[in-house]
């Protein structure tokens, strides 16, 4: 379950990062990554119910396969919630789509 919390803390650290790069944090950044440590926590926790008895059904995989979609596309949400994606939230949303597939496959 380690490698689970550590898989989820790098997604969320690697946007975050993203977010602090240019010194500040808005707080459109601020709200994305609100909803992405939301989505985390959910998609987390399918995954520790999914791995207790050591095998992921189909049926897991394809609830966590929407799970992590749902982090991308709540992100992609909030991020055009103003009706305007910065140059530093559309950074932030294509680390999160490199960092799900890396991480959470």
């Amino acid at each position: 379950m380690e490698d689970t919390r550590s898989m989820i803390k790098q997604v969320f650290d690697a946007i975050a990062d993203e977010a602090k790069k240019n010194g500040r944090i808005s707080y459109e950044e601020l709200e994305i990554l609100k909803q992405v440590k939301y989505d985390l926590f959910k998609y987390e926790a399918s995954l520790k119910r999914a791995l207790d008895d050591g095998v992921i059904t189909p049926e897991e995989n394809e609830r966590l396969q929407f799970l992590k979609q749902q982090v991308e596309t709540n992100a992609v949400t909030v991020a055009n919630f103003d009706g305007l994606v910065d140059r530093e939230e559309q950074e932030m949303l294509s680390v999160l789509a490199k960092v799900l597939d890396k991480y959470l496959g």
